[in-house]
């Protein structure tokens, strides 16, 4: 066997054409009916196939050559001579000047104005409201009636005068107000009945006051035409005579002097106005 495998080995071809094999394993195959290669793939072949080979390696390392660094020469320069620089003249700065947004400002207005109510009873009426401040005005309406509905049995003759101070929410009197007035009024009363009523031998008019609350807007496009609703109420003292409403004679016989008090509405409007201005430069309209 040691013969056989120290030979030289050389290919032959086995059981098919092409294939080659080494003609050792061939020779050991057929020793002793194969049994000398069986011994051999049962004892050797399984460990040498599971052999395997470490293979390592070396380098050196081998430092990098270095070369010479190269030093410039310094050339030395001349420093030039230095420039002055020329004088500049200043900037001039332009500041542009603030722009102050114009205020509004507040300013009086009178009002001359007429109650739509009144002239509905037939009572002429004029009032002048002016401005006293912001938010504050005095008003002072007059009213007027001396003649009869068409018979003399029908009347609501009058002269009366309600001063009013006004606080309105506006700083520019407009809008919404409350007022507190005074009252003083004298009449002569009698609607179709069988008594007519009037003040005390006609010295004692209705004396009181009251307040009230109301509304102003402006109307129309030229904003000096104004319209107002009001509505008061207050309490009177009153002192008056009550005669026989009688047609045939101008006064009746008088039944009765009557004093007391009256609670209840004393002030309706609805008026227009028209407005000046008391200043005119500036201001809101």
């Amino acid at each position: 066997m040691l013969a056989i495998l120290e030979e030289e080995a050389r290919l032959t071809d086995y059981h098919h054409a092409g294939t080659h094999i080494d003609n050792r394993i061939v020779k050991l195959k057929q020793l002793d009916d194969g049994k000398v290669w069986q011994q051999m793939n049962r004892l050797y072949f399984s460990r040498m196939r599971n052999a395997y080979a470490v293979i390592v390696t070396y380098k050196e390392e081998i430092p990098p050559i270095r070369e010479p660094i190269t030093v410039p020469a310094i050339t030395e320069v001349e420093p030039e001579p230095a420039i002055e620089p020329e004088k500049a003249e200043p900037d001039t700065v332009t500041v542009a000047e603030p722009v102050i947004p114009a205020v509004e400002e507040w300013h009086r207005h009178l009002h001359l104005k007429t109650n739509a109510l009144g002239w509905g009873l037939a009572i002429a009426n004029v009032a002048v409201e002016v401005d006293l401040a912001k938010h504050w005005s005095f008003t002072l309406p007059v009213y007027y009636s001396a003649w009869d509905y068409f018979k003399s049995t029908v009347k609501f003759r009058t002269f009366a005068l309600q001063p009013e101070f006004r606080y309105w929410l506006s700083e520019y009197n407009d809008g919404f107000f409350a007022g507190a007035h005074f009252g003083l009024a004298y009449y002569n009363l009698a609607t179709d009945g069988d008594f007519r009523y009037q003040d005390h031998s006609r010295e004692t008019p209705a004396l009181g006051g009251g307040v009230s609350i109301g509304y102003r807007l402006p109307i129309g496009k030229s904003d000096r035409w104004r319209m107002e609703f009001s509505l008061g109420a207050g309490v009177y003292s009153l002192h008056y005579d009550k005669f026989h409403n009688t047609p045939r004679t101008k006064d009746g016989l008088m039944v009765e002097s009557v004093k007391k008090t009256y609670w209840g509405i004393d002030q309706a409007a609805v008026s227009f106005s028209y407005t000046f201005d008391l200043k005119r430069k500036g201001g809101r309209k």
